[in-house]
This record gives C-alpha cells, sequence and structure tokens, in this order.
C-alpha cells in the first residue's frame, strides 16, 4: 500500500546546503495588480496561494537524488496567505487613489505641470519602499 503526504512543512535547513543562502523565506511580489486579484481568486479553501520557489525544479531533482526510495519530492513552494496579498492590492489601491486626490488639489483640477506631478508623487509616494511578505516555512509535497 502506498502512502502520499502532501503539503509537508520543512524550514531553509531542510534545503540542500547550496541553496541556504539563496532561498529565504521571503518572496518578492512582481506580479502586477491583475495577476495578485488572480490569485485572490484562485486562493485554496485554507485561504493561501502556493509559489514555487526560485531554482524549484533543480532544487527538486537534487532533494530526491538524496532521499529515500520510498519518498519522491514533486514540488516546492512558498505558502502564502492571501491576507498579505490583499494588503498589497489595497496598499497599491490606496497610494494610486491618494496620487490622484494630490494631482487634482496641487493643479486646481487642470493637466499638472511636471513640477506639479512630481511634487505629487513626492508627497504621496516618496515614503515607499520595497514591502517584503516573510514566509513563515517553505513546504514540499512528497
Amino acid at each position: 500500500m502506498t502512502h502520499a503526504v502532501e503539503g509537508q512543512q520543512i524550514s531553509a535547513s531542510g534545503l540542500p546546503e547550496f541553496a541556504r543562502d539563496v532561498i529565504k523565506e521571503e518572496f518578492t511580489f512582481v506580479q502586477g495588480v491583475p495577476d495578485l486579484e488572480i490569485m485572490i481568486r484562485n486562493q485554496s479553501e485554507a485561504g493561501t496561494v502556493d509559489l514555487l520557489l526560485p531554482m524549484s525544479a533543480e532544487l527538486v531533482q537534487v532533494m530526491n537524488s538524496q532521499t529515500a526510495d520510498f519518498q519522491a519530492i514533486t514540488a516546492l513552494y512558498f505558502r502564502v496567505s492571501i491576507a498579505s496579498i490583499e494588503g498589497i492590492v489595497e496598499r497599491i489601491l490606496t497610494d494610486l487613489t491618494s496620487l490622484i486626490a494630490e494631482l487634482g488639489a496641487s493643479s486646481g483640477g487642470a493637466t499638472p505641470s511636471k513640477e506639479e506631478a512630481d511634487y505629487a508623487v513626492g508627497v504621496t509616494l516618496g515614503n515607499i519602499t520595497d514591502s517584503t511578505v516573510t514566509i513563515s516555512s517553505a513546504a514540499n509535497n512528497s
């Protein structure tokens, strides 16, 4: 009889040694709002989305060569809470709304000049830094 274990969590120390310095427990989102909204719509019943690790195909191959014959890893991914992705979308929409309001206020409703646009961007987006979503642990399907 064969049993499958899915969604098994591992820590960074469970990754091959060469990958531990490369794979961090954080994920940088480079997707646009439409892609993030698709992730939100397609979330799992647990309210999460699974995002493949960088180099995941190579890591799976190496890890399978180092595991027992009765075990096979099929995927390595970050499991991210949808609340984190919703927070990213909310921040983008809030910042854009603030930018539009500031553009309207600084230009009196007319098309803003370059200086007015630069000022509005500085006021509304000048304090934005890269946001990092920290992942509690990586997981694998085995």
